[in-house]
């Protein structure tokens, strides 16, 4: 039952005029009127902290230049890809802004807001020592207590931390709490895994080979202290038109091209005090920073384990899932913002609130790439995202390190995006409650059906050269520029169902799952579904994705159960490994990413089936070439959606 609180913010939250822009949110922007600039320049220090080891972490401190005596909260965020770089010739030209255009105008909103703001080179990247062992490894996250002891005793500070990042930084911000500091008062992972394996490693248990080359590609060039590297893969991966031409050369000329002309914009990491040989030692520490694609390789199974530095690891060893207890215990208060179409992550940030499973905890769930920067809903009539990410982060970091009244603790804990609709809805947990699963049953004629059908039959498709092209939501973990639009699909060799046109509108928030029959023609292999609305006037709109490898598909206890999902749970281990028999008839159930969407009437809703995705995933050794999907009474494949009433 609501409080009176929540109902006079949900009443205000409905009130709201529409503006325009159709993903600002309006609590944060009328958060965002009470609190203008009070600060117009910054001051940057920059220091090298020793840390229990004798590595040195390089970092930079952001205050406001005229605070004098005050005491301030601050906000830190640990980085993997350079807290800071100097300009090249055209940057310096242009300013700060061109060289961190995400976090530096961050630093300056939340620094003319009275914050201190902390930028932290992990060890063994940019201007730090050491070496990377892995991400996230025990000694990254035991540097972050350190980092807050340090913190807390520096003149300017008020004892009271947050923390914050997207991506790597976010998941860097999660670990954090994790130590229990009792300086650190709220984080904000954003755009950031739960589970390593599932989330994007191994999606369904098949290994998403184009990330971790991709990624380490970039990693690469941030370790060589060459920027412009790491930029010039997130265009080329984000760009179709980059990959197909111009006709010079092939995507390795272009790439190495782009690359020389990007080191005009581009420069170095930044030094600590102009300590360029604390750099060249750093430098040279990085041939021991471990090779992500190559480890990636040696994995197959969650509980697969490799032999490092640190001593006998499964990928386990970085997911923040396995500090699940240690983080419930710290009690730290979590902000958890993800993307229908950031990767899998929206399916991490719900897993992680669902283990949070406490009221101080919240949830935004927006129609945005990797980084919130895009509106990516298949409806929007603009991509570049309406809401105001700087806003919604001061008002939650206000109540938690100020005390200030901003409605943080009235407001529902679930607030999602219904794509279609265009608008904010809310809910007490995820799925919303009202959310009833509605079975389509795949039928003849290669129909979707609200009935279950009455004869048998079955369809038959190849695996061919399925993939999702460069505009998927698997780019975007590099890319920003990845999702540009989501028109019909680059997806080739698929089996196709849709539904006649719908005679209502059909809302769905959740997680979508489907349930195949399917007779494979060997003993493992992969199966991929895809989620699509097909307009009034023949478009059609990506929705949402999933895949399992068929060795998964056995259902583990249900005391094993880490995470709420609609799906049976499956743990990945070796031991579960179920190899079908050729030829025979097995049932898959898997559920789909989560997702908000509204069909409208007169749409049709599509299901696309597949054996792979050549863009993205490996194939499975040995796997299935062809398939048989059985439908009928005594194989009744379906696709169940999560309605919600009306």
């Amino acid at each position: 039952m609501m409080t009176i609180e929540a109902q006079r913010f949900a009443k205000y939250i409905r009130e709201q005029p529409y503006t325009g822009r159709a993903d600002e949110m309006p609590s944060s922007a009328a958060y965002a009127a009470t609190r203008p600039a009070l600060h117009a320049r910054l001051a940057r220090t920059s220091h090298y902290v020793p840390m229990r080891d004798g590595v040195r972490l390089a970092v930079d401190v952001h205050l406001p230049h005229d605070r004098g005596s005050a005491r301030l909260p601050a906000i830190v965020r640990m980085t993997r890809y350079f807290r800071g770089a100097d300009a090249g010739l055209i940057g310096r030209l242009l300013g700060d802004r061109r060289i961190d255009p995400v976090n530096g105008r961050m630093r300056r909103y939340f620094a003319a807001r009275g914050y201190a703001w902390i930028d932290v080179d992990v060890r063994g990247s940019g201007a730090s020592t050491g070496v990377w062992h892995s991400p996230w490894s025990p000694l990254e996250v035991e540097d972050g207590r350190e980092l807050l002891d340090w913190i807390v005793a520096q003149p300017w500070s008020n004892g009271r931390v947050g923390a914050t990042g997207n991506s790597y930084d976010g998941t860097a911000a999660e670990l954090m709490a994790t130590t229990g500091h009792p300086a650190l008062c709220a984080v904000a992972p954003r755009c950031s895994l739960y589970d390593t394996y599932t989330d994007v490693a191994y999606p369904g248990g098949v290994r998403q080979s184009w990330f971790t080359a991709s990624w380490t590609r970039v990693n690469r060039s941030f370790d060589a202290n060459r920027a412009e590297g790491a930029v010039a893969e997130a265009i080329a991966q984000g760009y179709s038109w980059f990959r197909r031409g111009p006709r010079f050369g092939d995507v390795a000329v272009r790439q190495l091209v782009l690359e020389k002309l990007l080191r005009l914009t581009f420069g170095s990491v930044r030094l600590v005090d102009g300590d360029r040989d604390a750099m060249r030692f750093a430098l040279h520490e990085r041939v021991g920073n471990l090779d992500i694609d190559a480890a990636s390789r040696g994995v197959e199974y969650r509980d697969d384990v490799q032999t490092s530095a640190l001593g006998p690891r499964t990928i386990d060893s970085f997911s923040p899932s396995a500090y699940a207890a240690r983080m419930r215990a710290a009690g730290v208060p979590v902000l958890g913002i993800s993307g229908w179409f950031d990767g899998a992550y929206p399916h991490a940030a719900i897993k992680r609130h669902l283990t949070l499973a406490d009221g101080k905890h919240k949830l935004v769930l927006g129609p945005w790439n990797h980084g919130a920067t895009m509106n990516v809903s298949p409806h929007a009539a603009a991509r570049r995202a309406g809401f105001d990410l700087d806003a919604e982060l001061l008002r939650f970091f206000d109540h938690h390190l100020l005390g200030r009244a901003t409605d943080v603790t009235a407001e529902p804990t679930v607030r999602y995006y219904m794509m279609g609709a265009e608008r904010w809805r809310s809910a007490p947990t995820w799925p919303p409650p009202e959310a009833a699963p509605r079975a389509l049953y795949l039928g003849g004629q290669r129909e979707l059906a609200w009935a279950p059908p009455a004869t048998a039959g079955d369809d038959a498709f190849a695996v061919g050269r399925a993939g999702t092209g460069s505009r998927s939501r698997w780019r975007t973990l590099v890319s920003p520029f990845a999702v540009a639009d989501y028109g019909e699909s680059e997806r080739r060799d698929t089996l196709v169902y849709r539904t006649a046109p719908l005679e209502r509108d059909v809302e769905i928030a959740g997680h979508p799952v489907v349930r195949l029959f399917a007779a494979p023609d060997a003993a493992d292999g992969a199966l991929f579904a895809y989620l699509e609305e097909e307009t009034r006037d023949g478009r059609v709109c990506y929705v949402t994705e999933g895949q399992l490898r068929l060795v998964h598909r056995g259902v583990d206890g249900a005391g094993a159960r880490a995470f709420a999902s609609p799906a049976p749970y499956r743990s990945f281990v070796r031991a579960s490994a179920t190899p079908a028999t050729p030829g025979s008839t097995i049932e898959v159930v898997f559920d789909l990413l989560p997702v908000a969407h509204r069909f409208a009437r007169g749409a049709r809703i599509r299901l696309a089936i597949a054996g792979g995705d050549v863009d993205h995933f490996a194939p499975i050794p040995n796997g299935a070439t062809s398939y048989r999907i059985a439908r009928g009474p005594a194989h009744p494949s379906l696709l169940e959606l999560p309605v919600l009433a009306r």
